[in-house]
């Protein structure tokens, strides 16, 4: 029908009569319109009609699929099997596609897809994720772990639809994909793994999980990198500046770029040991104990502020690192190789190259293993003592590194036969 020269059609939305404009004055054109609407409504329909029939029948086919893998009587698990296909012909009968059920010509679109759904559900040879997103959530009590869960639910329902779709080739080349896909760090990857892992239990599928022993590589092409020395500098100046509210910031990285302490370590510090000028850091991360090393002449001062800790309560080891995060981005340093993590590395690169050894590296840098320097003087002043001789000559208006090969990152490699060798190396 047309007004002012425009065509419209009708269409009936909702149980309503509908006008629809094809914006056009053309014939020929609006009728192309019309059908291309018509088309993409049918097409929403079948779509809400599938949304529609997961919700309805999901519970019922859950249900069955939970007594057939309980029962033990092989006369029960047939009946529940026969109720299971009645229950699919009735859906097919309501749906009056009941001929395609039986094999015979498709008329129906919808037809295929319910037989298959509820039937194969019902029987455990099919377990469709979307359905299950709300209950499985609903299991977690963290706020935070709820939320992080949830977009790696939307991550994964985005290429699988059900569980079946995945095995342990597919899910490994998957996770190799998404980090860059979805633009997030190998961590956040790491995270969602475990929330699959979590997932594939809420389903029972454990026994099938494609996730189990899946091995994440490191970010070879993003390695964290050291500081340069007149880097440490200008940060340790820049973070002098800031206003009483983030005096902290001076001090963290004071006292991190003099120890090689983990972010969560000096949050954590639990004592300067005055009589031995010595501080001790809690174990973090996956190392065995604690360790007590030297304190640095030039962090003494911050050590002490540090020990106040109504100097920066409330902060959080994770607030800390979003505060560095801020601040070094703010003086335009923008590379995500250069963190708060990389102040590790700088010492343990500054240590090595004046030739410290790899044992008690790793003893003044804290390490998963129990690190010699613990081993031999135990946790106290001669432990404290050992490290002096090394803390004391880290230096940062010493020469700068000039070769790019000098910033990149440095991994211990503290097995227990490197530890073994040596003993004795102070």
């Amino acid at each position: 029908m047309p007004r002012n020269g425009i065509w419209y059609f009708r269409m009936v939305i909702n149980g309503k009569d509908r006008w629809k404009t094809t914006r056009t004055k053309d014939f020929d054109e609006a009728v192309k319109v019309r059908d291309f609407y018509l088309h993409e409504t049918e097409k929403l329909a079948i779509e809400a009609d599938k949304r529609k029939f997961k919700f309805l029948n999901l519970d019922r086919a859950i249900e069955l699929r939970h007594l057939l893998k309980d029962t033990l009587d092989d006369n029960e698990k047939d009946a529940i099997v026969d109720q299971i296909l009645d229950d699919g012909e009735d859906i097919a009968i309501k749906e009056e596609a009941l001929a395609v059920f039986k094999g015979f010509e498709e008329s129906n679109p919808l037809t295929r897809y319910l037989h298959d759904e509820y039937v194969k559900t019902a029987l455990g040879h099919l377990t469709p994720l979307a359905p299950f997103k709300d209950k499985w959530l609903d299991t977690f009590q963290n706020k935070k772990t709820m939320l992080d869960y949830r977009r790696a639910f939307d991550v994964l329902t985005k290429q699988f639809q059900y569980a079946e779709d995945l095995d342990f080739q597919k899910a490994k080349t998957w996770l190799r994909k998404v980090q860059d896909q979805e633009s997030v760090t190998p961590q956040t990857v790491k995270k969602w793994v475990s929330a699959y892992k979590n997932l594939w239990e809420f389903l029972q599928l454990e026994e099938k999980s494609p996730w189990k022993d899946q091995k994440l590589k490191a970010n070879k092409e993003n390695p964290r990198l050291c500081w340069k020395l007149s880097e440490v500098l200008f940060l340790l100046d820049e973070a002098k500046k800031k206003s009483n509210s983030k005096t902290w910031l001076f001090h963290l990285i004071n006292i991190a770029a003099h120890t090689g302490a983990r972010i969560a370590a000096i949050a954590d510090m639990k004592d300067y040991k005055e009589d031995w000028n010595a501080i001790h850091f809690p174990a973090k991360k996956k190392e065995e104990m604690d360790r007590v090393v030297a304190c640095h002449p030039n962090i003494k001062a911050s050590v002490i502020w540090w020990m106040n800790k109504e100097n920066y309560r409330p902060l959080n080891s994770k607030q800390m690192s979003r505060g560095f995060g801020n601040f070094k981005r703010g003086l335009g340093i923008k590379s995500e190789q250069l963190v708060f993590h990389s102040f590790r590395h700088t010492v343990i690169k500054y240590l090595k190259n004046i030739g410290c050894p790899v044992a008690m590296n790793a003893g003044i840098v804290g390490h998963k293993n129990k690190t010699f320097t613990t081993a031999v003087y135990g946790l106290g002043p001669m432990q404290a003592k050992a490290t002096e001789k090394w803390i004391e000559q880290i230096d940062y208006n010493k020469e700068d590194w000039q070769e790019i090969d000098d910033r990149r990152q440095i991994d211990l490699d503290l097995e227990a036969s490197v530890l073994e060798g040596q003993e004795g190396t102070t």
